[in-house]
């Protein structure tokens, strides 16, 4: 079973901006789900993502296929989900990494 919680998730790097800066809850939670994702041995599944993040199974349902319809996250078995093309492709065309 896959226990990670948000502050660990997170990128090291990210500081919390002065108050004129509002971040987007929804970004923040997919950049979430995305780093869990990667640090999974296997595919794992919307209840998967939802219980090890404390997030409503909605709210992963929600982000996970919005996701999934541009291509950076597939499908794969019984609807788990893993790293699409579509992120590959957009490493590759940046020129700044």
């Amino acid at each position: 079973m896959i226990v990670l919680y948000r502050e660990y998730i997170i990128h090291p790097q990210a500081t919390i901006m002065k108050a004129e800066f509002k971040r987007v809850l929804a970004i923040e939670k997919c950049f979430i789900i995305l780093g869990l994702l990667a640090k999974a041995k296997d595919p794992l599944g919307i209840s998967d993502i939802a219980k090890a993040l404390t997030y409503n199974r909605s709210t992963v349902f929600n982000i996970a296929y919005t996701l999934t319809d541009l291509g950076i996250l597939v499908k794969r078995g019984q609807n788990k989900l893993q790293f699409g093309s579509q992120l590959y492709v957009l490493n590759r065309v940046s020129p700044w990494i």
